[in-house]
């Protein structure tokens, strides 16, 4: 039981550094598909623009 106690005390800060690493992912990949996202439309408006007479 000790011993059980001692593997999920050393789990838990990796298990938590995870979790933080995931969420700092996760809101990097969704800036960047913002970002993305924003400069796609931009190049679009700039298109129309050119495209218009």
């Amino acid at each position: 039981m000790s011993n059980l106690l001692l593997y999920t005390q050393k789990i838990e800060p990796k298990w938590k550094m995870l979790k933080q690493l995931r969420i700092c992912f996760n809101n990097y990949m969704l800036r960047m598909l913002l970002m993305k996202g924003i400069l796609k439309k931009e190049a679009m408006t700039i298109d129309a623009k050119l495209m218009l007479p």
